[in-house]
C-alpha cells in the first residue's frame, strides 16, 4: 500500500506541475511543486510547494486555496482513480532550510581557506 501512495504522489506532482505551467503560467510563475505526500488510506494528499520569498509564498497559498476544487477537477480528468484524494497545500520550508545550511557551509569553507 505504501508503494501505491508513493507512486500516486509522484504522478500527482508531475500532473499538477504540468497544469501550473500550462494553464496558470501567468498567475504562478514563481511557484514550484516540490513533493506530494499521500496518506496511507489514500484519501488525503498534501501538496508541498516552494516560493522564492515570503510574499510569494503567501500569494501561492492563496492561489492554491482559491483554485483547490478546480485543480482537483482537472486532475481527476487526467488521473483515473476510484476515489481521488483531497488536496491540502502547504509551503515546503525544507527548501529554505537547505539554502541556509548551504550558505553557512559556503561561509565556513571560505573562512577555512582564507589565510
Amino acid at each position: 500500500m505504501a508503494d501505491k501512495g508513493i507512486r500516486l504522489g509522484v504522478v500527482l506532482q508531475r500532473e499538477l506541475s504540468a497544469l501550473l505551467h500550462s494553464r496558470y503560467c501567468h498567475e504562478c510563475t514563481l511557484l514550484t511543486v516540490t513533493r506530494v505526500s499521500v496518506g496511507e488510506d489514500m484519501t488525503h494528499a498534501c501538496v508541498y510547494f516552494s516560493a522564492p520569498d515570503g510574499s510569494a509564498a503567501q500569494d501561492g497559498l492563496a492561489f492554491f486555496l482559491k483554485r483547490q476544487k478546480e485543480l482537483k477537477r482537472l486532475l481527476t480528468k487526467k488521473i483515473a482513480l476510484r476515489r481521488f484524494p483531497e488536496l491540502h497545500f502547504r509551503l515546503d520550508e525544507g527548501q529554505g532550510k537547505e539554502l541556509r545550511v548551504q550558505k553557512i557551509l559556503d561561509q565556513l569553507s571560505q573562512e577555512e581557506f582564507t589565510p
